[in-house]
């Protein structure tokens, strides 16, 4: 599934909606770096007194971004999410479908599960 973080030996369904969950441990890492950059630099204006706001933090999250080598995330498009959520669900599924067959002794063949020869290991989760 392209899954790195799991808590057990199956993921579940909330893991497979987490995104962090798909990232590398070095991705994973490097995100871990930029998040102390960012919440540094926040200790620090306040530190100062210095007045913040959503719009002052956001500019100074793209300059980080910058400083670092990446490229600035223009926005999101919100029905991209549940896109997303409802594909990592699809493939949670058939990820399922195909450990089942798998634990039976079967090899998982896409075109064998679509013309139902599976279906019989499946019976008793109705």
């Amino acid at each position: 599934m392209g899954l790195y973080f799991i808590s057990g030996t199956f993921p579940t369904k909330n893991e497979i909606e987490v995104g962090k969950n798909y990232l590398k441990p070095d991705e994973l890492y490097r995100l871990h770096l930029l998040s102390e950059q960012f919440l540094l630099y926040a200790e620090s204006t306040a530190l100062q007194g210095k007045a913040m706001t959503m719009h002052s933090l956001h500019a100074q999250l793209d300059r980080l971004l910058t400083l670092n080598d990446y490229d600035v995330f223009p926005g999101y498009q919100d029905y991209l999410k549940d896109t997303a959520l409802d594909h990592a669900r699809q493939e949670f599924e058939r990820y399922k479908k195909k450990k089942i067959i798998e634990d039976a002794g079967y090899t998982y063949d896409e075109e064998l599960v679509e013309l139902g020869e599976y279906d019989f290991l499946f019976e008793d989760e109705s």
